[in-house]
Protein backbone atom coordinates (compact mmCIF):
# COMPACT_ATOMS: atom_id res chain seq x y z
CA UNK A 1 0.00 0.00 0.00
CA UNK A 2 1.21 3.48 -0.78
CA UNK A 3 0.03 6.95 0.19
CA UNK A 4 -3.15 7.52 -1.68
CA UNK A 5 -3.35 11.25 -1.60
CA UNK A 6 -2.87 14.21 -4.06
CA UNK A 7 0.68 14.95 -2.84
CA UNK A 8 2.31 11.93 -3.45
CA UNK A 9 4.62 11.44 -6.52
CA UNK A 10 5.23 8.11 -8.16
CA UNK A 11 8.07 6.56 -8.25
CA UNK A 12 9.13 6.27 -12.57
CA UNK A 13 10.96 3.49 -14.35
CA UNK A 14 13.23 6.04 -14.51
CA UNK A 15 14.16 6.74 -10.86
CA UNK A 16 13.92 2.93 -9.80
CA UNK A 17 16.41 2.44 -12.43
CA UNK A 18 18.36 5.19 -11.20
CA UNK A 19 18.19 4.10 -7.65
CA UNK A 20 19.16 0.35 -8.37
CA UNK A 21 22.64 1.67 -9.93
CA UNK A 22 22.66 4.29 -7.36
CA UNK A 23 22.23 1.23 -4.91
CA UNK A 24 25.65 -0.13 -6.64
CA UNK A 25 28.16 2.96 -5.06
CA UNK A 26 26.35 3.80 -1.86
CA UNK A 27 29.15 6.23 0.14
CA UNK A 28 29.90 6.50 3.94
CA UNK A 29 27.45 9.87 4.66
CA UNK A 30 26.34 11.09 8.07
CA UNK A 31 29.29 9.18 9.92
CA UNK A 32 29.77 9.39 13.58
CA UNK A 33 33.38 9.04 12.90
CA UNK A 34 33.74 5.43 14.48
CA UNK A 35 37.18 4.41 15.56
CA UNK A 36 38.94 1.49 13.65
CA UNK A 37 37.94 -1.04 16.90
CA UNK A 38 34.73 -0.08 16.96
CA UNK A 39 34.17 -0.57 12.79
CA UNK A 40 35.75 -4.12 13.52
CA UNK A 41 33.22 -4.29 16.49
CA UNK A 42 30.57 -3.92 13.95
CA UNK A 43 31.49 -6.27 11.45
CA UNK A 44 31.16 -9.04 13.54
CA UNK A 45 27.25 -7.50 14.48
CA UNK A 46 24.33 -8.79 13.10
CA UNK A 47 22.38 -6.68 10.80
CA UNK A 48 19.22 -6.78 8.85
CA UNK A 49 20.84 -4.41 5.74
CA UNK A 50 23.37 -4.39 3.89
CA UNK A 51 22.34 -1.93 1.42
CA UNK A 52 19.69 1.25 1.52
CA UNK A 53 17.32 0.12 -0.86
CA UNK A 54 16.16 -2.81 1.64
CA UNK A 55 15.67 0.26 4.15
CA UNK A 56 13.79 2.40 2.07
CA UNK A 57 10.84 0.66 0.77
CA UNK A 58 8.64 1.87 -2.02
CA UNK A 59 5.54 0.59 -0.53
CA UNK A 60 4.25 -0.93 2.84
CA UNK A 61 3.24 -4.68 3.72
CA UNK A 62 -0.20 -5.76 2.27
CA UNK A 63 -2.64 -7.04 5.12
CA UNK A 64 -2.28 -4.94 7.67
CA UNK A 65 -4.85 -4.55 10.41
CA UNK A 66 -5.94 -2.04 13.10
CA UNK A 67 -4.13 0.23 10.81
CA UNK A 68 -3.05 3.74 11.83
CA UNK A 69 -1.73 6.92 9.62
CA UNK A 70 -0.56 10.09 10.09
CA UNK A 71 1.30 12.95 7.92
CA UNK A 72 2.38 16.18 7.06
CA UNK A 73 -0.54 17.76 5.09
CA UNK A 74 1.93 17.59 2.11
CA UNK A 75 4.50 15.27 1.61
CA UNK A 76 7.56 17.69 0.84
CA UNK A 77 10.98 15.52 -1.20
CA UNK A 78 14.01 16.53 -1.66
CA UNK A 79 15.22 15.77 -4.99
CA UNK A 80 19.37 15.15 -5.04
CA UNK A 81 19.83 16.23 -8.45
CA UNK A 82 18.07 19.29 -8.47
CA UNK A 83 20.16 20.16 -5.00
CA UNK A 84 23.48 19.60 -6.77
CA UNK A 85 22.56 21.87 -9.73
CA UNK A 86 20.86 24.48 -7.37
CA UNK A 87 23.65 24.84 -4.42
CA UNK A 88 26.77 22.91 -5.55
CA UNK A 89 26.81 21.08 -2.83
CA UNK A 90 24.71 17.80 -1.10
CA UNK A 91 24.89 15.95 1.83
CA UNK A 92 21.82 13.42 3.35
CA UNK A 93 21.25 15.40 6.66
CA UNK A 94 21.14 18.85 4.84
CA UNK A 95 18.43 17.62 2.41
CA UNK A 96 16.84 16.26 5.61
CA UNK A 97 16.65 19.40 7.75
CA UNK A 98 16.09 21.74 4.00
CA UNK A 99 12.73 19.46 3.93
CA UNK A 100 11.78 20.82 7.40
CA UNK A 101 12.69 24.50 6.91
CA UNK A 102 9.85 24.04 3.79
CA UNK A 103 8.01 21.91 5.81
CA UNK A 104 7.73 24.49 8.63
CA UNK A 105 7.50 27.41 6.66
CA UNK A 106 10.70 28.43 8.00
CA UNK A 107 12.51 28.71 4.08
CA UNK A 108 11.26 27.37 1.00
CA UNK A 109 14.17 28.48 -1.13
CA UNK A 110 16.95 26.28 -1.18
CA UNK A 111 19.52 28.44 -2.56
CA UNK A 112 19.12 30.63 0.60
CA UNK A 113 18.78 27.50 2.97
CA UNK A 114 20.99 24.60 2.20
CA UNK A 115 24.07 26.33 2.50
CA UNK A 116 23.10 28.01 5.39
CA UNK A 117 22.13 24.33 6.90
CA UNK A 118 25.18 23.31 5.79
CA UNK A 119 27.35 25.69 8.01
CA UNK A 120 24.73 25.59 11.47
CA UNK A 121 24.89 21.95 11.16
CA UNK A 122 28.78 21.52 10.81
CA UNK A 123 28.34 19.24 7.77
CA UNK A 124 32.26 18.94 6.88
CA UNK A 125 33.14 17.92 2.65
CA UNK A 126 34.54 14.75 2.00
CA UNK A 127 35.06 14.31 -1.08
CA UNK A 128 34.69 16.31 -4.49
CA UNK A 129 32.74 14.52 -8.07
CA UNK A 130 31.90 16.18 -10.62
CA UNK A 131 32.45 19.73 -9.21
CA UNK A 132 29.93 18.70 -6.60
CA UNK A 133 30.65 19.06 -3.16
CA UNK A 134 29.72 16.35 -0.48
CA UNK A 135 29.56 16.36 2.87
CA UNK A 136 29.40 14.61 5.85
CA UNK A 137 27.72 15.43 9.06
CA UNK A 138 28.22 14.15 12.86
CA UNK A 139 24.23 13.26 14.43
CA UNK A 140 25.18 15.32 17.34
CA UNK A 141 25.26 18.22 15.19
CA UNK A 142 22.23 18.18 13.12
CA UNK A 143 19.96 19.24 16.00
CA UNK A 144 21.58 22.44 16.84
CA UNK A 145 21.70 23.22 13.11
CA UNK A 146 17.89 23.66 12.54
CA UNK A 147 17.82 25.13 16.04
CA UNK A 148 20.12 27.82 14.65
CA UNK A 149 18.73 28.19 11.36
CA UNK A 150 15.33 28.47 13.40
CA UNK A 151 17.42 31.36 15.14
CA UNK A 152 18.29 33.71 12.29
CA UNK A 153 14.02 33.50 11.31
CA UNK A 154 13.78 35.12 14.38
CA UNK A 155 12.05 31.92 16.00
CA UNK A 156 13.34 30.28 19.17
CA UNK A 157 13.54 26.68 19.23
CA UNK A 158 14.24 23.35 21.13
CA UNK A 159 15.74 19.79 20.10
CA UNK A 160 16.07 16.57 21.30
CA UNK A 161 18.66 14.11 20.61
CA UNK A 162 17.97 10.34 20.94
CA UNK A 163 19.74 7.48 20.61
CA UNK A 164 17.84 4.32 19.50
CA UNK A 165 14.22 6.44 19.58
CA UNK A 166 11.63 4.08 19.48
CA UNK A 167 8.73 4.53 16.26
CA UNK A 168 6.21 5.86 19.27
CA UNK A 169 8.74 8.56 19.72
CA UNK A 170 8.23 9.49 15.82
CA UNK A 171 4.80 8.58 15.86
CA UNK A 172 4.37 11.49 18.42
CA UNK A 173 6.12 13.88 17.05
CA UNK A 174 3.98 13.72 13.97
CA UNK A 175 1.07 13.61 15.73
CA UNK A 176 1.76 16.94 17.80
CA UNK A 177 3.17 18.26 14.20
CA UNK A 178 7.03 18.60 15.58
CA UNK A 179 9.74 18.41 13.09
CA UNK A 180 11.56 15.06 13.07
CA UNK A 181 14.65 13.23 11.46
CA UNK A 182 15.91 9.74 11.55
CA UNK A 183 19.77 9.03 11.16
CA UNK A 184 20.74 5.14 10.65
CA UNK A 185 23.75 3.22 10.55
CA UNK A 186 23.90 -0.42 8.90
CA UNK A 187 26.89 -2.37 7.76
CA UNK A 188 28.09 -2.39 3.86
CA UNK A 189 29.30 -6.18 3.98
CA UNK A 190 30.99 -5.38 0.51
CA UNK A 191 32.75 -2.50 1.38
CA UNK A 192 33.90 -3.64 5.17
CA UNK A 193 32.00 0.12 6.13
CA UNK A 194 29.61 1.31 8.22
CA UNK A 195 27.16 3.63 5.94
CA UNK A 196 25.10 5.51 7.22
CA UNK A 197 21.90 8.11 6.17
CA UNK A 198 19.56 10.77 7.39
CA UNK A 199 16.26 11.03 6.35
CA UNK A 200 13.78 13.51 7.28
CA UNK A 201 10.08 11.52 9.02
CA UNK A 202 6.65 12.72 7.52
CA UNK A 203 4.52 10.72 8.60
CA UNK A 204 3.80 7.09 9.61
CA UNK A 205 1.95 3.77 9.68
CA UNK A 206 1.06 1.99 12.45
CA UNK A 207 -0.10 -1.43 12.30
CA UNK A 208 -0.53 -4.48 14.81
CA UNK A 209 2.01 -6.25 12.17
CA UNK A 210 4.25 -3.55 11.65
CA UNK A 211 5.00 -0.08 11.99
CA UNK A 212 6.43 2.07 9.41
CA UNK A 213 8.07 5.42 9.38
CA UNK A 214 7.29 7.59 6.22
CA UNK A 215 10.20 9.39 5.01
CA UNK A 216 12.05 11.54 2.47
CA UNK A 217 15.26 9.38 1.15
CA UNK A 218 16.83 13.01 -0.16
CA UNK A 219 17.88 11.20 -3.33
CA UNK A 220 14.40 11.19 -5.31
CA UNK A 221 10.84 12.26 -5.33
CA UNK A 222 8.78 9.68 -4.15
CA UNK A 223 7.42 8.58 -0.16
CA UNK A 224 9.86 5.93 1.13
CA UNK A 225 8.50 3.23 3.60
CA UNK A 226 11.04 2.08 6.80
CA UNK A 227 9.91 -0.62 8.73
CA UNK A 228 11.29 0.69 11.68
CA UNK A 229 12.50 -2.10 13.76
CA UNK A 230 15.75 -0.34 15.49
CA UNK A 231 17.08 -4.10 16.34
CA UNK A 232 17.41 -4.48 12.71
CA UNK A 233 20.13 -1.35 12.59
CA UNK A 234 24.00 -1.12 13.23
CA UNK A 235 22.80 2.63 15.21
CA UNK A 236 19.70 4.73 14.96
CA UNK A 237 19.49 8.10 16.15
CA UNK A 238 16.69 10.31 16.26
CA UNK A 239 16.11 14.55 16.58
CA UNK A 240 13.09 16.16 17.19
CA UNK A 241 12.51 19.42 17.53
CA UNK A 242 9.73 21.56 19.90
CA UNK A 243 8.67 25.61 19.48
CA UNK A 244 7.65 25.00 15.32
CA UNK A 245 5.28 22.95 13.87
CA UNK A 246 5.06 21.30 10.69
CA UNK A 247 2.59 21.64 7.85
Amino acid sequence: MTITSENEVMTTDQEVAEMEEKSKDIVVTNDEFVTDDELDELSSTSSKYDNHDKVLLRKIANGLTNLEFNMWRQFIPSIESQVESQTGIWGCAVSALDILAKGTNLEQNTKISYPKLWKYAGTTQYKVENGIKYGTTNNTKIGNGFTQFAKEKKKNITHQNISNPSFNQFKSAIDNKKPAILAYGIWNAKEKARSGHAVAVEGYFASKQANYLVVADGWYAAAKYINYIPGNFLDTYGIIWSGINTI
